[in-house]
Order: structure tokens, then C-alpha cells, then sequence
């Protein structure tokens, strides 16, 4: 959070001295925790929304981005690299390609059910022995029904193209395809993906409330049933 605000903070007024700051604290991002190797993406996409970069940068819009992310993805492919190798272990039980394939859009769309409904959570999710063939079609076909959803409508409502990739990129390295260990996935890896979730309810749920007075009266009580409900679950 801390390298998006300085990243944030850059676009204001580019110069050398913030994007020290903005690559300083992406490093200690990448120290802390590794599945933040794709920050730049989500930077890319700020540039397109909220931030509006790239209206004035039509003529170079390619260059630009490579000029300004390769760093970015220079640390994220070495930190990827060590990562992978730090986490290697000879004596694991390779699973086979197929079933961690299988895996991807069932982990993608089970972790999208667990930000709006965190139930029956557990420390460790096994990889199952075998996934069915209408989960792992059912979960694709809801994922590309969303995913067009939001390119459609990409012009008027901008933030669920946005908060939809931001979560469908940060989720993308622990949804199974590649083996970390014997877990499927794991509730932890879920924080930095639900902001995008979080983006698309903060500014899709207003809209469908013109009046400014209904939805601040509205919006508050059911934010705070929801979080009464949440904590008695709790």
C-alpha cells in the first residue's frame, strides 16, 4: 500500500527522487511478502483508472510504460526466481500439470466466495484428489461471463474493469498452476486481491443510489448489519 501511495504520489509530479521512493518501498514489499511481484500490472491499470494517464500519453502509450514498469518487472521476475528456489524441495510430491490446471479456476472462484462469505475457513486446503468436470467448467464459465462483463461496459464503468483484473492479477501466481507445497490455496493470500473486489463495491453500490441522502442512510445501516452479522459469525 505503501509503494501505490508513492506511486500515486509520482504521477502527481514526476521526478527521479519519487520514483526512488516508489521503487524503495516496492523492494521492502517484495521482502515482506512475495506475491506482490505484480504490483506493476496494478500500477498499469491505475494509469488507466483512476489516474487517466494514459490520455496523455496516446502517442508513446507503450514506450512510456516500458521506460517507467521494466524495473518493476525486473524485480518482480528475480524475486519470482528466488522465491521458486528458496522454496524448492526435492522430495515433494510433484502434482500433475493437469490437476493444478483444473485447480486454477476452482481456487479462483472458491477464494471469490470466501471475501463476500468467509465460512468454514481452514489453516491448510489440501489439493483434492480429483476436481469434477462442472466444477472446473462451471468456475471457467462464471469467470469469462465476469471478465466480459466488465469489458463490456469498460467505458461507462471503468472501476469493475479495474477492480476485476486487480483481483484476477494478485490472485493469479497462488490459484495452483504453480506448486508452492501440497495446498490448493490459503486464506492468506487473499488480502491483496480483495481490494480489487473492494474497489468495484465502492464505487459500483453508489450508483444505484442517485439520491445522495437515500444512500448515505442506506449504505451505512447496511454496512453496519453487515458487520454486526459478521462479528457474531465471528
Amino acid at each position: 500500500m505503501l509503494t501505490l501511495y508513492f506511486y500515486v504520489y509520482y504521477t502527481e509530479k514526476p521526478n527521479i527522487r519519487r520514483y526512488a521512493l516508489v521503487l524503495f518501498s516496492f523492494i521492502l514489499a517484495l521482502m515482506s511478502k512475495p506475491m506482490v511481484i505484480t504490483l506493476p500490472a496494478i500500477m498499469i491499470l491505475l494509469d488507466y483508472w483512476p489516474l487517466g494517464r494514459f490520455q496523455s500519453k496516446k502517442d508513446n502509450l507503450i514506450l512510456w510504460q516500458l521506460k517507467e514498469k521494466i524495473p518493476f518487472f525486473v524485480l518482480s521476475a528475480l524475486f519470482s526466481i528466488i522465491t521458486l528456489f528458496a522454496r524448492h524441495n526435492p522430495s515433494r510430491h510433484n502434482l500433475p500439470f493437469i490437476l493444478r490446471l483444473a485447480n486454477a479456476p476452482v481456487s479462483l472462484i472458491a477464494y471469490l466466495e470466501k471475501t463476500f462469505w468467509p465460512h468454514d475457513m481452514a489453516f491448510y486446503y489440501p489439493f483434492p484428489v480429483q476436481i469434477t468436470a462442472w466444477q472446473v467448467i462451471g468456475s471457467s464459465l462464471l469467470i469469462i461471463s465476469i471478465s466480459a462483463a466488465v469489458i463490456v461496459m469498460i467505458k461507462h464503468f471503468p472501476h469493475l474493469f479495474v477492480g476485476w483484473l486487480w483481483y484476477a492479477i494478485t490472485i493469479a501466481p497462488v490459484i495452483g498452476i504453480i506448486q508452492i507445497n501440497q495446498q490448493s490455496m490459503a486464506d492468506r493470500y487473499d488480502y491483496l486481491p480483495s481490494i480489487g473486489i473492494a474497489i468495484m463495491l465502492a464505487w459500483g453500490i453508489p450508483l444505484l443510489f442517485p439520491n445522495e441522502n437515500r444512500r448515505k442512510y442506506f449504505l451505512f445501516a447496511a454496512a453496519i448489519t453487515f458487520l454486526s452479522i459478521m462479528s457474531v459469525l465471528t
